[in-house]
């Protein structure tokens, strides 16, 4: 899966957002926007093409919504962690829930990996 798709899901199934599409009178383009239906408001943009998409698998900050929504664990590795992965995420909701875990060569995937598991959703990334 790449990491586009990887956003969709967590703003999806992490976060409770549904994705809206809206026509823009610009090339005629179509472009969604995540709205949060607990507030009503548009909560992201997105879009392929536009830097302000939410992108929490390569920007710190969307994946920063994603930790503080499920408290989220992320650790620095050191030593040899699984295939030259630099960053794992953990979720320990331990006695009463799951404990779940995610490697990943940067923070910001490593945490989105971890939210989609803890979510029920396991993925398999094709850009690492």
């Amino acid at each position: 899966m790449d990491l586009r798709a990887i956003d969709c899901l967590i703003a999806e199934k992490v976060m409770g957002w549904r994705l809206e599409n809206r026509r823009v009178n610009i090339w005629g383009q179509e472009i969604g926007f995540w709205v949060n239906p607990k507030i009503n408001r548009i909560v992201a943009k997105y879009s392929g093409f536009r830097e302000e998409s939410f992108s929490p698998s390569t920007n710190i900050a969307d994946a920063w919504q994603v930790v503080e929504k499920l408290k989220i664990a992320v650790i620095p590795q050191a030593g040899e962690p699984p295939k030259n992965m630099k960053y794992l995420a953990e979720i320990d909701r331990r006695p009463l829930g799951g404990y779940y875990q995610a490697f990943a060569k940067t923070a910001p995937l490593a945490i989105c990996l971890v939210a989609l598991k803890a979510v029920g959703v396991e993925v398999e990334v094709n850009e690492q």
